[in-house]
């Protein structure tokens, strides 16, 4: 889980809804930050549990790199309602998603995608390759997550299936006091809490059986991605940083490599996050 270091949005980035052929969509777009005419428009799209506030310190780094940039809530996820049951998603479902979002946004266009949300970006070219003219995958692998993640995440659906959304978070809490993980600020606290208890379980679930059972597809993209970056944070715990390494080297992407970096890049370096996505536009 991505933890922002603040929520209040910055001057200059805004909430907005979007309202697009596949419903209205919660976004932040940072619009009001540009100060001259932009270079072009990026979709940020967050992981699992995730939100658009994941990006909300790269948000003005890229309006000040002359980017267009918004950052919104996949279908079913925080601020973006969508239905209960799972068998309305799919990753195709949230590739279209954010084709539908990146309609509202002139050309060049460039999706970068955190963690679930690389594989998501991934899919939207497979599934139109020629309407992005980058991609930029953050933390994010090539296929599905290694066994230990896998098992943590199947124990989550069949809580959640069982005892609800609740119960997962009050577990996830125990663990974090266990490992002495330090909680952060009260109001941070809350919406972490709020974020979570929003999703919609079926979203969820989808996600989970996603990121448990996708396939490896980096040669297919290899043959019709436009120009690609991949970042990686050094202290990444999620998907191995050797395997990240090894599909940008199969994408022949540009690697950002950020040692002090985690799981979440645009949290902990967005000046380096935000120069690796304005460098796309050429």
């Amino acid at each position: 889980m991505s933890i922002p270091p603040f929520i209040e949005p910055p001057s200059g980035v805004g909430p907005v809804s979007l309202a697009t052929g596949r419903g209205t969509f919660a976004a932040l777009d940072n619009d009001a930050a540009l100060t001259a005419p932009p270079v072009g428009s990026v979709v940020l799209v967050p992981g699992f549990t995730g939100s658009k506030e994941d990006f909300i310190s790269l948000l003005v780094p890229l309006a000040l790199r002359g980017a267009r940039s918004v950052a919104f809530d996949l279908t079913g996820q925080f601020e973006t309602p969508g239905p209960p049951d799972a068998d309305r998603y799919s990753l195709a479902g949230f590739a279209a998603d954010v084709w539908a979002v990146a309609a509202t946004l002139p050309r060049p266009l460039v999706l970068a995608g955190h963690s679930f949300g690389g594989l998501v970006v991934r899919e939207a070219v497979l599934s139109d390759p020629l309407a992005a003219d980058g991609l930029a995958i953050i933390a994010s692998g090539p296929a599905a997550l290694p066994d230990d993640q896998q098992s943590v995440l199947r124990m989550f659906v069949d809580i959640m299936n069982r005892l609800g959304l609740e119960a997962v978070l009050q577990g996830k809490r125990a663990m974090d006091a266990a490992a002495g993980i330090q909680q952060p600020s009260p109001d941070i606290d809350a919406f972490l809490n709020r974020r979570f208890l929003s999703n919609s379980p079926g979203s969820l679930q989808v996600m989970i059986e996603t990121l448990c059972g996708v396939t490896d597809q980096v040669e297919a993209l290899a043959s019709v991605a436009p120009p690609t970056a991949v970042v990686i944070g050094g202290r990444d715990d999620v998907w191995p940083t050797d395997q990240q390494r090894e599909m940008a080297d199969r994408l022949r992407a540009k690697v950002t490599a950020l040692p002090a970096a985690g799981h979440s890049p645009a949290i902990d370096d967005p000046d380096a996050v935000a120069d690796t996505i304005a460098e796309l536009f050429g």
